[in-house]
C-alpha cells in the first residue's frame, strides 16, 4: 500500500475528491525506460486492492475490490478454476459460488471492530465507515464475494508512486483468488482518517481475515453444495419437484424490510423442526425427508397451522440457502413460479384463451392491458410463467383471485355465461402436459377431487391426508403412467420495441431503484414487489443493471428485439465476466446478487412500453 499512502499524503487536508486515488499515478521503470502510467490497483505484499469511483456524486465513498489468492486461505483444494488464465475470468462452480457465500459471512467478524473503534453513530460523515454486504439466507452468485482468476503483482515499490517492473523470470502467473468488494465511506475533510482507514485498518483487517476464517466451516458450506446439487438433482431424474429435510426449521423470524417478500430473517427461534409424514418419507443423499412429485399438490389445513409456512419455504427452496439457515435442505424445481393476483398489472399480447373464453372489447387468445383484473393478472401470470419454461406453479389462496381459482356447482348454475375458466378445471390438464402445481387451499373443497397428493397442516405438523380426502370427495385417481413429461408447447419468439432508460431518445437518463421497489426506467414505472422470487434489493439492483444493459444494446432503443435473445446475451457475458460488467458509477445501488431469468423476464412482461 506504499504507493497509495504516498497518493493520498500528497493531498489537501480538506479534499474532497479522490481524483488522484481512483487514476493511480505510477511512475514506471522497466530497465533503462521510464515512463509514467496509471494503475488503481495497490498492493499489500500479493494481496491486491483495486479502488474505483462508485458514485459519481460520492466521491469519498470508493469501491474497493479485494483480491486474496486462492492459497493463502488454504482453499486450493477446494475451488477449482476450470479455465484458463484470463484475468479475471469468473469461476461460476458449485463449489467456488458455495465458497464465496461463506467467506462473505464470515467477513463480518473481522471489519466490524474497527467500525465499532471508531465510529460515532452521531457523525459517521467525520469518523468513516466500512459497508459491506451482509446476504440473507440465499447463496447466489454475486458481485461482493466470488472467485475469480486475477493478475498478481508485477512491479515492487521504490519511492513514492515509482516502481520498478519485475522482470519475466521473477513474475507470477495469474491464481485464482477470493474478490470480496466493499465500500468505504472516509471521514469528510480528515485526511488523515482517510489514509489510516485504506493503508492501515483494511489492510490489517484483510490479514486477520486470511489467518484467522474458519475454514472448516468453508469445507462445511462446499459439502453442503454438493449435497444440495446431489438432491435436486435425484428429484429432478425421478419424477419429484421439492424436498424437505426432516428436522428443517420453516417459520421465519420477522423483519423490518418487508419490500421483497422472500427477504426473510433467519429461523425462528423455538419453532419445531419439520417431521415428514411416514408414507412419505425418502432418503436422498443421506437425507431423510419428504419429496413431492410430480402432478396436483394440495396443501390444507386450518388457519395459522403453518400451510403457508410450508409453501413459503418450498418457494425459497428455488434458491440454495447456507448452513444454519434452518431450510438449507428444503430444495425445489429450480424453473418454478410463484403465482398470486396482481390487480393493476399490465400485460401485452399474451394468449389467456385456455382460462379466459371472452373479453369484452378484447381478444383472449392476444390480450393486451394496461391495467389487469386480479383474474385476468393470475391468468397472464400463469401464460407468462409457462412460457418462460416453469415446471412448477406454486399457489397460495391467500393470494389469488377467488373467482379464477374456484366457483362451485350452485355457483355454476345460478351465473349461464361466466367466462372465466376456474382453475380447478384446468390444473389437471396442465399436470398432464408437464407443469405442476402446489397449492395451499383451506377454505374449498373444490381441488380434492383432481389433486395427487392432499397434506394436511396442523400446528405445523404435516400429515398425509390423501385417502381421507378422496373418500370425502368421491374421488378415484388416474393411474400414473411412466411416461417421460412432456415439454411446454413451443411458442413463437415474441418481438418487442420501446425499450429504453430515456424518455426520448436524447436528453437525461431516467433510470433508478426506489427504496419501496418501483424500477424508473425511461417512460416506465414498474413495480416489481410483486414478483415475489426477487429475494432481497441486491437482486433488484441486478434486475435493473441487466436491463439497463439490455437496453444500451438496443442503441437506445431503435428497432424490433427479442427480448429472449437480448437478456440470452447479456446473462452469458455476465458469466464470463461477472456481475461487475454491467456496474455503472452512476447507479448508487451496485452491490448485485445474480437472478434468475424468470425474474427478468417478469420485469419485462409488466412493462407498458415494450410493444410487443
Amino acid at each position: 500500500m506504499k504507493r497509495l499512502l504516498s497518493i493520498l499524503s500528497g493531498m489537501k487536508t480538506d479534499e474532497k475528491h479522490f481524483t488522484r486515488m481512483y487514476d493511480g499515478p505510477i511512475r514506471i521503470t522497466q530497465g533503462s525506460i521510464d515512463y509514467d502510467d496509471n494503475s488503481n490497483t495497490y498492493w499489500d505484499n500479493d494481496v491486491g486492492y483495486t479502488i474505483e469511483c462508485a458514485s459519481k456524486a460520492e466521491q469519498d465513498k470508493p469501491l474497493v475490490r479485494i483480491m486474496i489468492p486462492a492459497r493463502k486461505l488454504g482453499l486450493d483444494d477446494i475451488i477449482c478454476p476450470g479455465a484458463d488464465a484470463e484475468d479475471l475470468r469468473i469461476i461460476t462452480s458449485n463449489n467456488a459460488v458455495h465458497a464465496a457465500d461463506a467467506l462473505l459471512r464470515e467477513f463480518p467478524r473481522f471489519i466490524d471492530p474497527y467500525d465499532a473503534a471508531r465510529s460515532n453513530p452521531f457523525a459517521e460523515r467525520e469518523t468513516g465507515h466500512y459497508i459491506i454486504h451482509r446476504p440473507g439466507g440465499e447463496v447466489l452468485a454475486r458481485n461482493t464475494a466470488y472467485f475469480a482468476v486475477c493478475p498478481t503483482r508485477d512491479y515492487e515499490n521504490l519511492s513514492g508512486i515509482n516502481v520498478r517492473v519485475l522482470p519475466e523470470g521473477e513474475l507470477t502467473p495469474p491464481t485464482v483468488c477470493l474478490c470480496l468488494e466493499i465500500l468505504v465511506k472516509l471521514p469528510e475533510r480528515k485526511l488523515k482518517r482517510a489514509i489510516t482507514m485504506l493503508t492501515k485498518e483494511l489492510p490489517r483487517a484483510i490479514r486477520e481475515f486470511i489467518d484467522g476464517h474458519d475454514r472448516k466451516k468453508i469445507q462445511r458450506a462446499v459439502i453442503l453444495g454438493e449435497k444440495q446439487r446431489a438432491i435436486r438433482k435425484f428429484l429432478s431424474e425421478n419424477g419429484y419437484f421439492a424436498f424437505i429435510a426432516n428436522g428443517s426449521v420453516l417459520p421465519r423470524q420477522t423483519t423490518e424490510n418487508n419490500t421483497y417478500k422472500m427477504s426473510r430473517g433467519g429461523p425462528l427461534k423455538g419453532a419445531s423442526p419439520f417431521i415428514s409424514p411416514p408414507e412419505d418419507e425418502i432418503e436422498i443423499a443421506g437425507v431423510r425427508g419428504m419429496a413431492i412429485r410430480r402432478g396436483v399438490t394440495v396443501v390444507t389445513g386450518g388457519g395459522y397451522s403453518g400451510k403457508s409456512t410450508l409453501l413459503d419455504a418450498i418457494s425459497a427452496g428455488i434458491y440454495d440457502h447456507h448452513e444454519g439457515d434452518g431450510r438449507e435442505l428444503v430444495l425445489t424445481d429450480p424453473t418454478a413460479v410463484i403465482i398470486t393476483a396482481e390487480d393493476g398489472r399490465s400485460v401485452s399480447r399474451r394468449d389467456i384463451s385456455r382460462f379466459i373464453k371472452w373479453i369484452p372489447g378484447s381478444d383472449p387468445v392476444d390480450f393486451s392491458t394496461a391495467h389487469a383484473s386480479g383474474s385476468t393478472s393470475q391468468a397472464a401470470n400463469i401464460a407468462e410463467a409457462i412460457a418462460s419454461g416453469a415446471k412448477l406453479l406454486l399457489i397460495d389462496e391467500d393470494l389469488s383471485a377467488t373467482n379464477f381459482m374456484i366457483r362451485d356447482a350452485r355457483m355454476k348454475k345460478l351465473i349461464e355465461h361466466e367466462p372465466i375458466t376456474p382453475f380447478t378445471d384446468i390444473v389437471r390438464p396442465l399436470a398432464d402436459e408437464g407443469v405442476s402445481t402446489i397449492l395451499v387451499i383451506g377454505g374449498s373443497g373444490e381441488y380434492l377431487s383432481v389433486a395427487d397428493k392432499i397434506l394436511m397442516m396442523d400446528n405445523f405438523i404435516l400429515s398425509d391426508a390423501t385417502e381421507k380426502a378422496r373418500k370425502i370427495a368421491g374421488y378415484t385417481p388416474p393411474p400414473r403412467g411412466s411416461a417421460e413429461i412432456p415439454a411446454n408447447p413451443p411458442t413463437a419468439p415474441r418481438i418487442g420495441k420501446g425499450f429504453s432508460t430515456y424518455k426520448e431518445l436524447r436528453g437525461k437518463e431516467r433510470f433508478a431503484l426506489t427504496e419501496t421497489g418501483f424500477l424508473l426506467f425511461g417512460r416506465e414505472t414498474t413495480d416489481l414487489r410483486p414478483i415475489r422470487s426477487i429475494t432481497s434489493p441486491e437482486m433488484a439492483n441486478a434486475i435493473a443493471l441487466i436491463l439497463r444493459e439490455a437496453a444500451n444494446r438496443l442503441a437506445f432503443g431503435g428497432g424490433n428485439f427479442v427480448p429472449d435473445e437480448l437478456i440470452d446475451s447479456v446473462l452469458n457475458d455476465i458469466t464470463k465476466n461477472g456481475l461487475d460488467s454491467i456496474r455503472s458509477n452512476r447507479y448508487d445501488n451496485i452491490f448485485l446478487e445474480m437472478p434468475r431469468k424468470a425474474e427478468l423476464s417478469a420485469v419485462i412482461d409488466r412493462m407498458r412500453e415494450i410493444g410487443y
